[in-house]
């Protein structure tokens, strides 16, 4: 996915592939867990993936409002 997005989403994306791969191990197995921490770190970056992606929509398009 980071090859459609840029260079500058590359970390976040493999962070985010890291995410999904460990959600995937506790999802259909049953040694390991996922800490508190780890989930709140989880959900802020995908807040901060959220407004990146709200700032290429502005630089892009500055008339189109993106409401979330």
């Amino acid at each position: 996915m980071s090859h459609f997005l840029g260079r500058e989403f590359k970390v976040i994306v493999e962070q985010f592939d890291r995410m999904r791969r460990k959600r995937n191990i506790f999802t259909y197995e049953i040694d390991i867990s996922i800490s508190k921490s780890e989930a709140s770190n989880a959900l802020e970056k995908a807040k901060r993936f959220v407004d990146l992606i709200k700032g290429i929509i502005q630089k892009e398009n500055p008339q189109m409002g993106f409401k979330f």
